[in-house]
């Protein structure tokens, strides 16, 4: 991955694209639920989406009808949404504070994750 991608990316996150952390329930979990992280880009325009897929080789692309207009959207989730807030994070200006935030969640969660859980070995 070449820099000239990576901010091309940076600026569609910017643009179009959707940081969040979602809550959902999960039984195995001792609170009930569990939470995971998307990074996401919805457009009209098909070429994005597939060349955000292009550059990361992570996540997914769907194509939906909407009203008679086709949506695409590349979806990436979990541990592929975090590699790509780090490849991208130094190419982003309205969103970095946003990746950061849940750039700290994932890895605070990773560490959590590994202290409660006893088939990782304690660091």
């Amino acid at each position: 991955m070449n820099d000239i991608a990576l901010s091309w990316l940076g600026g569609i996150l910017d643009g179009e694209g959707c940081i969040t952390i979602s809550r959902y329930p999960k039984k195995s979990c001792v609170n009930g639920f569990s939470f995971r992280i998307n990074v996401q880009v919805a457009t009209r325009d098909s070429i994005i989406a597939f060349e955000c897929f292009k550059i990361t080789q992570l996540g997914r692309v769907y194509s939906t009808q909407t009203k008679g207009k086709s949506l695409n959207s590349w979806i990436t989730e979990g541990h592929s949404a975090y590699k790509v807030l780090k490849m991208v994070f130094p190419f982003l200006k309205l969103k970095q504070n946003q990746a950061q935030y849940v750039i700290d969640f994932f890895e605070q969660g990773q560490k959590d994750f590994k202290q409660y859980h006893s088939y990782y070995p304690k660091e």
